[in-house]
């Protein structure tokens, strides 16, 4: 689905975290690029933005952007919300 790079924190800090992920369907993609940062001491909470970056298909010429936040004191499991517009 994607990747990500996670930036270890300078002491004190948030980790910054990069990541592009690509949904495929059966008729074309989405690519996504979110940007932010985590928590990865204490409250292993993350916040950031999104934007949609391209697509293929159906999905062609679609526009997005948004924030997410991301709940990840249950690792492995993490919650991830993203609120946001999209248009053509």
């Amino acid at each position: 689905m994607g990747g990500f790079n996670l930036v270890p924190p300078v002491t004190g800090q948030d980790s910054t975290l990069y990541a592009v992920h690509t949904i495929t369907g059966a008729k074309g993609q989405i690519d996504i690029t979110f940007a932010g940062t985590y928590n990865l001491v204490s409250t292993f909470q993350g916040s950031g933005t999104w934007v949609i970056t391209g697509g293929t298909g159906p999905y062609e010429g679609v526009h997005g952007e948004g924030t997410w936040s991301a709940d990840a004191s249950m690792f492995p499991y993490i919650r991830h919300t993203e609120v946001g517009t999209l248009s053509r």
